[in-house]
């Protein structure tokens, strides 16, 4: 992950996905959307910061609405890992873009961390906010998984990947 790819996108690039394949990209929420909605899968996040650490946690339900829902976090399932869970906060919330505001805040998370997530008031977690060499926050934009580092929100992670498969596998 070398940031080339800005996640801070309206709603239609987050539906249709962007990106290059062979790097960083999103595959789009159309696409989780049919993927996830006949058959049970498994999420498997890998998290890394800028001292070379990783993590992964793994969701064994993941499943979100369509777009006249919103794409809505309708489940994770129970989880494993050493980064611990931060998704379940955003459980059955909408997701926003910079340009579609479907939080509980005031303001708009999706611009306040610099890309869409499913926010509630605001995060637990943003896997699509703004990128950080250096592995520090910046004006509140980055890319966090708060309960893997004790909530300390000054921490961007430099290295996230997200994978789906069915389940069973």
């Amino acid at each position: 992950m070398d940031g080339s790819v800005d996640f801070g996108r309206n709603w239609t690039e987050y539906r249709d996905g962007f990106g290059n394949l062979t790097g960083e990209f999103f595959i789009g929420l159309q696409n989780l959307h049919l993927i996830t909605k006949s058959r049970q899968h498994e999420l498997l996040i890998r998290l890394g910061k800028v001292d070379g650490s990783t993590a992964f946690v793994k969701y064994d339900n993941f499943r979100i609405g369509s777009e006249k829902d919103f794409y809505l976090l309708e489940s994770v399932g129970n989880h494993t890992g050493g980064a611990g869970d931060s998704l379940n906060y955003h459980l059955n919330m909408k997701f926003s873009t910079t340009d579609r505001d479907n939080d509980l805040a005031e303001g708009s998370c999706a611009k306040w961390h610099g890309g869409g997530w499913w926010f509630r008031e605001c995060a637990e977690s943003c896997l699509n906010g703004g990128f950080h060499k250096d592995g520090k926050m910046k004006n509140s934009s980055s890319i966090y998984w708060g309960s893997w580092y004790n909530y300390d929100y000054s921490v961007s992670l430099t290295f996230v990947e997200m994978m789906i498969r069915p389940k069973p596998f």
